[in-house]
């Protein structure tokens, strides 16, 4: 696959138009905040940075459009 139309790689596995684009794609990213008590006042939240993110990635590959058939060996 040429390197222009790589939109995003999984190990060695790169995606693309041309081979194993995928179907469906999300992320979601967590934020840790931690609630600090103040005197004579409310309490307030304090940002403790990021928290755990994932990303799913879901579709098809076919056998004949992967370089590498090993890679599609199912667990």
């Amino acid at each position: 696959m040429q390197p222009g139309l790589v939109m995003m790689a999984l190990g060695s596995f790169r995606f693309g138009m041309t081979n194993g684009a995928y179907q469906k794609f999300s992320r979601s990213a967590g934020y840790r905040w931690n609630e600090v008590d103040r005197i004579g006042r409310e309490p307030a939240l304090q940002y403790l940075g990021p928290g755990a993110q994932e990303i799913a990635i879901e579709g098809v590959i076919y056998r004949k459009r992967c370089p590498n058939p090993t890679f599609l060996k199912s667990a």
